[in-house]
């Protein structure tokens, strides 16, 4: 009899979305191959084949998507000058979140990893880079400072490190 009760209370409950009890995720369109995210006190950025998909750090909604004319691999955040720094094949993009400005600075070499300090935007490539903020010189360098915010590209290796972050992500092989 309790059972029969406990189970025609489970049934009854309505779990629609607006039911505030139960509404714990939010659905958010298939975004392609999602390469870097990063986020700031108010977005989440995500780089997504050649878009830059802008989405509200407390709602999640998509607010906006910017399309890259290059490929686009990897996304950082500075909090000193609240810009995002963007790395391609070709160049590395500074965008000013607050205008929506674009600059860019060529580079020909991969970057694997970007590093953010106060003055300059470390890039660890092939050959080791600073890029100065302000005017935009690119020099080689010997070794990277301490205190540096890191951004790194995801690879195989860290996803079968982490596999319970992606429940949709299966391996056959063995561990």
């Amino acid at each position: 009899m309790i059972s029969l009760q406990l189970c025609s209370i489970l049934l009854a409950i309505n779990t629609t979305p607006q039911n505030i009890f139960f509404d714990r995720y939010t659905l958010i369109p298939p975004l392609g191959n999602v390469k870097s995210i990063c986020a700031t006190p108010l977005n989440v950025f995500a780089i997504s084949d050649n878009y830059l998909l802008i989405f509200d750090k407390l709602s999640l909604n998509l607010e906006k998507s910017i399309h890259f004319d290059e490929d686009i691999e990897l996304v950082g955040y500075d909090g000193q000058s609240n810009d995002l720094w963007i790395t391609s094949p070709s160049s590395i993009i500074r965008f000013t979140i607050a205008t929506y400005s674009i600059r860019g600075y060529p580079i020909a070499d991969d970057i694997n990893r970007l590093g953010i300090g106060l003055d300059y935007v470390y890039l660890d490539g092939i050959k080791n880079y600073s890029l100065s903020k302000r005017s935009g010189e690119l020099k080689y360098i010997a070794s990277f400072p301490g205190n540096l915010t890191w951004f790194k590209r995801t690879t195989d290796k860290d996803i079968k490190a982490y596999s319970f972050l992606m429940p949709y992500y299966y391996f056959d092989e063995a561990k």
